[in-house]
């Protein structure tokens, strides 16, 4: 079946704001402590996992994923 056009809309606009989740999630799996099987307490890869999230959101700052940032993620 062929899809309306409010239908590519939604279509486009999920995949603009997936694709800038994935990238940000992309970010926090550079760390090679979140890419293998956790091996320590629970506790600390909680911690670990927030320190990473924080480096990840700081090197965001020093260069965005995208120029302009897009209104779709405060929808």
């Amino acid at each position: 079946s062929t899809l309306t056009s409010e239908q590519k809309n939604y279509n486009f606009t999920i995949g603009k704001v997936r694709c800038q989740v994935e990238q940000a999630i992309g970010r926090v799996k550079i760390f090679g402590c979140l890419k293998s099987v956790w091996r320590h307490e629970y506790w600390r890869h909680a911690i670990s996992f927030r320190v990473c999230c924080f480096l990840a959101n700081l090197s965001m700052n020093a260069k965005p994923l995208r120029k302009k940032a897009s209104h779709l993620l405060y929808l």
